[in-house]
């Protein structure tokens, strides 16, 4: 049985420092029907040069004009996709060398399905691994709206990770339209997906996301808990029998508390150089 192909889009800006791991982590997957495609915002570091030294056929470049937002540049990277399914990763994430395997096998058994998602590492930017398998793990592996999301409001984060923890079936999608906001962007796309199919959840860590100082997390502290409480209102409005106060405020509480803890352990692994 031929391999889906798999789109695996990543969203470029000025990341010469770890672009080069996360293209390797890419290229090196055992699943190997996969599509690069590369959308560089109009960066003015060494990025381009470091994606031009990829000769692989899979790979391909796509420059976006300067201007617009990050949400611009992510869809301008999965708006050529044509994978069955489609991986986006930010330019200093990893993937370990099994994830599109294991995530493809887990939503080709779950056709009804719009995203697979699953643990991944927290590491530091040398890549020295800060958290082990860090993320929701829920206690069913098919995850429906109606049943976990005042758990997921309660969280006061994304429980499904960073992009690179997500595969998402692409005429899923397709069907929901652009990604949208700044530091919301995965969990605006994750609700969207969320609230059409439910969810596969594989309890493995499968990728590696890397806390740092140039990291686009780390420059949006400061929006994080905000954004976050405006979200958990929006969606307390558009699911009322599903969350009530409770939920929305313990959700807006923890996002607090969250958004001072990565403050902290960012400022720390700056001071360590690890």
């Amino acid at each position: 049985m031929t391999e889906p192909l798999v789109s695996v889009c990543i969203p470029t800006f000025n990341g010469s420092r770890f672009l080069k791991q996360t293209i390797q982590s890419v290229l090196s997957q055992t699943y190997t029907n996969i599509e690069v495609l590369i959308s560089d915002h109009s960066s003015s570091d060494e990025t381009v040069t470091i994606i031009n030294s990829f000769s692989d056929p899979r790979l391909s470049l796509i420059v976006l004009g300067s201007g617009g937002s990050a949400s611009d540049n992510w869809n301008n990277a999965v708006v050529n996709a044509r994978g069955k399914y489609v991986k986006l990763i930010c330019q200093d994430d990893i993937l370990k060398k099994n994830c599109i395997q294991e995530q493809v096998r887990a939503l080709e058994e779950h056709p009804d399905a719009s995203f697979c998602f699953s643990p991944r590492d927290i590491v530091s930017p040398g890549g020295r691994r800060i958290i082990r398998s860090r993320g929701w793990k829920p206690a069913n592996d098919v995850v429906l709206l109606e049943d976990e999301l005042s758990t997921v409001i309660r969280s006061g984060t994304n429980p499904f990770g960073e992009p690179c923890s997500v595969l998402i079936r692409e005429s899923a999608l397709k069907s929901v339209g652009r990604y949208e906001g700044s530091y919301l962007i995965d969990f605006n796309m994750c609700m969207k997906l969320w609230s059409t199919a439910p969810a596969i959840f594989l309890n493995k860590s499968l990728s590696q996301f890397r806390i740092s100082n140039s990291s686009w997390t780390s420059k949006l502290v400061g929006q994080q808990a905000q954004q976050m409480s405006q979200k958990y209102l929006e969606l307390c409005k558009n699911f009322p029998t599903l969350i009530c106060t409770a939920d929305t405020e313990m959700g807006i509480r923890q996002a607090k508390k969250l958004e001072s803890k990565r403050m902290v352990l960012t400022k720390i692994i700056s001071l360590l150089h690890i």
